[in-house]
């Protein structure tokens, strides 16, 4: 699946008690529209998450899908 647009809004957040970083972008310059959040875990990953695939980074878009790893061009 391929998502095109034109992101007018940006920001960046570490999570208060050091759980994640994440970044994202939206379509709206007020944040809304479709959304893209990146998010990465601070923590390191123990056995179970390296054998299920999320030792790596995520994508959530605004409806909540969520996907490890999928990202592989951002331009």
């Amino acid at each position: 699946m391929t998502y095109t647009f034109r992101a007018l809004a940006a920001a960046a957040e570490i999570d208060p008690d050091g759980y994640f970083t994440e970044a994202g972008f939206s379509k709206g310059a007020d944040g809304g529209g479709f959304v893209m959040l990146f998010m990465s875990s601070e923590e390191e990953p123990d056995e179970q998450d390296i054998g299920l695939g999320f030792d790596m980074h995520w994508l959530v878009t605004a409806g909540q899908g969520t996907a490890y790893g999928c990202v592989r061009e951002l331009t």
